[in-house]
């Protein structure tokens, strides 16, 4: 290896040890510093008093003096914090390093994006002089994501553990392997999976290494929790030992790579990073996201023996990351791949990016009081000064109304609270100065920001541009004074509008609105459209699957939508057509005012908490809800023994067979609402449609035979 002289700088934004980010630069750091790759090697992590602005404060500072000195450094940086968004100086070349980016992260949880943030991290990519992932599949979906197409360095996290033993001291309570999760106990890493069926079903010790883990989980008997602070490796780690990773996405688990490297076995999906580049022997690859197989897998590893040896796995990760890294110090770096591409299913990438798997396995929130009390035993400051009813214990806290200029003219920046009457009037106000999109214009279409604060159901009343006074002055108006029901409030509120004939094609709208436009638009939950042409339906329907269509009709000559174009159509008690009796949703309105219908259907939209199970077709089968409960599924639905889908050559055939053959079914509340059309009065034919409707907006059905 030929020496290069450059000084080598790892930045760990979050210096925690339960991180995978700053396990990963400790690690880093022994391998260079025993290496004579670089001249100089340097680890600058975040402290602990710090926050994470004062540490890229103090990490420019830094930097700008390694610059002065005229030496030339190389500077790795996660993408994940955005340190050095926009950064540059001479002799300082950046490398982005993918560890998950947060906006990332947050999408696929099915959460609001920060937009600014993710302009830094797409610009901490876009800008860097060099680009390395863990993983293919890992820069697949960052640039898939971020819409980003450059050169990428792949190659795997290393391996740093100075004492790697298959000897671990804690052993099972039953003398068989045992079970282990290490990580943080959010929905990101599938803890939702560790359902009371599945702890039982182990008939194994199942180790928790994490924080926060809920009483519930706990309180099983094979179940032990260790602390994720107070725990080493070789503690757990072992030939006995069997690690899961059910997580939703990973760059590569730094987690999974140290299990084997102490000789444990892995359990994991099969699209995670760790799975390009450990044999089949070693990582037990699970499609996703069959749970069932999952636990079966893990069944399977409890019965039978663990020959893993660990130093050859070692040895083989550490070479892949030592000609990487060469590369990037040779400053020759360019679409390395010293292991061989998976295959991407572009279906399942995009639904793991749009936030679709969201609900797969997810945790259920802990209690506010619990997390209160927690954040007063660890932060009792932090505690009293953030507490609304304690807060006149904080003694820099802001002037109140009380104290106003006019009383004491040198204060000068005070928060006056607005009084009750303030608030109502503000409500009245129009709901934008400006539409959150208007479709029609030419050049490129903007689109408005979805209110991140606070969260809620937001819905955009679209109507045609010559309607605006009408729409605006009479049903927006109408639809303000609902003041208890906050979705027809501002922010959840937003309009829109579009000419009364649009005939741009959609995929030149697409263009026009942008890919960042376009995230905008599928993250607002229902559109509800006044009297729209096909144009706009099929337009909508593009941006994705999160939003509903409900299509207002207050004229009868108006365009009358396909059945998979709108799921709810609202029209007058005097309107009959045929097509009306296939829709999922129809409701109808008199004299009295339509805003009384969007009203009734925005509420029947809401989510439901909780979301009962109602019996549609002879329902009794107490039985199976024990199978039912806590899993992500609309339906229990029984057929009869007789059904033989085998002779189906579509899937149409296949909805049809089953609908002939339904004994039994129950759907939850929310799924009943949004299909009621259907489900009212079910026959052969209603049912059909039913299961061809919600099986393509993604519902799942819990089916027994």
């Amino acid at each position: 290896m030929n020496e290069v002289f450059y000084n080598y700088i790892l930045l760990d934004p979050v210096g925690s040890k339960s991180s995978g980010i700053s396990k990963y630069c400790n690690d880093v750091y022994d391998l260079l510093c025993e290496s004579s790759l670089f001249s100089s090697v340097y680890l600058f992590s975040k402290n602990s008093s710090e926050d994470i602005k004062k540490y890229q404060k103090r990490v420019v500072s830094l930097l700008d003096g390694f610059s002065k000195s005229g030496n030339i450094s190389i500077v790795e940086v996660p993408e994940a914090y955005a340190i050095l968004a926009g950064y540059s100086e001479k002799n300082i070349f950046v490398h982005v390093r993918l560890h998950c980016a947060y906006t990332l992260a947050a999408s696929i949880q099915g959460m609001v994006i920060n937009e600014k943030l993710f302009e830094e991290e797409k610009s901490m990519i876009n800008n860097a002089d060099f680009l390395s992932s863990p993983s293919y599949f890992a820069w697949i979906a960052t640039s898939r994501f971020f819409g980003v197409h450059r050169d990428v360095v792949c190659y795997p996290n290393p391996i740093r553990n100075k004492d790697c033993n298959t000897n671990n001291t804690i052993s099972s309570d039953s003398h068989q392997k045992k079970v282990c999760f290490v990580g943080r106990w959010q929905s990101l890493k599938g803890v939702g999976l560790f359902t009371d069926e599945f702890i039982l079903s182990l008939k194994s010790d199942f180790y928790i290494i994490s924080n926060d883990v809920p009483s519930s989980i706990a309180q099983h008997e094979n179940v032990k929790v260790i602390d994720g602070m107070k725990w080493s490796p070789e503690d757990i780690y072992g030939v006995d030992c069997i690690v899961i990773v059910p997580s939703l996405f990973e760059t590569a688990s730094m987690v999974a790579i140290e299990a084997l490297s102490y000789g444990a076995s892995v359990v994991c999906w099969s699209h995670l990073g760790v799975c390009e580049y450990a044999a089949n022997d070693k990582v037990k690859r699970v499609s996703a996201w069959d749970s069932n197989a999952f636990l079966e897998v893990i069944k399977e590893e409890i019965a039978n023996g663990n020959e893993n040896s660990s130093d050859e796995f070692i040895r083989k990760i550490n070479d892949r990351f030592s000609s990487g890294i060469r590369s990037i110090g040779s400053r020759s770096a360019k679409n390395f791949l010293p292991f061989p591409p998976c295959e991407i299913n572009d279906v399942f990438l995009n639904s793991l990016l749009s936030g679709k798997y969201k609900d797969k396995f997810m945790s259920k929130p802990t209690p506010r009081f619990i997390k209160k009390t927690r954040k007063l035993f660890r932060n009792p400051k932090s505690f009293f000064k953030d507490s609304r009813y304690f807060n006149f214990l904080d003694v820099k806290k802001k002037a109140t109304n009380l104290d106003s200029p006019k009383n004491n003219p040198s204060k000068k920046n005070v928060t006056v609270e607005p009084s009750q009457k303030e608030i109502t009037k503000e409500n009245k106000k129009p709901v934008s100065t400006s539409p959150f999109i208007e479709l029609g214009k030419e050049g490129d279409i903007g689109v408005g920001n979805v209110p991140e604060k606070p969260l809620g159901m937001i819905s955009v009343l679209m109507y045609p541009v010559g309607r605006a006074k009408e729409i605006e002055g009479r049903l927006l108006d109408k639809c303000l004074q609902f003041t208890d029901f906050r979705y027809l409030q501002r922010p959840f509120l937003q309009i829109g509008k579009y000419p009364p004939e649009l005939n741009t094609e959609v995929s030149e709208l697409i263009r026009m609105v942008g890919s960042k436009g376009m995230d905008k638009l599928s993250s607002v939950d229902n559109y509800i459209l006044i009297d729209p042409p096909r144009s706009v339906l099929i337009f909508l329907r593009a941006v994705g699957t999160r939003p509903r269509i409900i299509v207002v009709r207050t004229k009868v000559n108006c365009y009358l939508p396909e059945v998979d174009e709108a799921d709810v159509v609202i029209l007058r008690t005097d309107e009959s057509h045929h097509r009306l009796k296939e829709y999922r949703k129809v409701v109808a309105y008199n004299n009295i005012g339509v805003e009384f219908t969007i009203r009734k259907v925005l509420q029947d939209l809401a989510r439901k908490d909780p979301d009962f199970l109602l019996p549609i077709v002879g329902f009794e089968s107490s039985g199976s809800l024990d199978e039912f409960n806590g899993l992500s599924v609309g339906s229990i639905l029984k057929i009869s023994s007789a059904t033989n889908l085998k002779s189906s050559l579509s899937s149409g055939m296949a909805y049809k067979e089953i609908a002939g053959n339904v004994v039994e079914l129950a759907v939850r509340e929310s799924v009943y609402l949004r299909y009621q059309n259907l489900l009212d009065l079910p026959n052969e034919v209603s049912l059909e449609g039913f299961l061809k409707a919600s099986s393509r907006d993604g519902v799942i059905h819990h089916v027994i035979q």
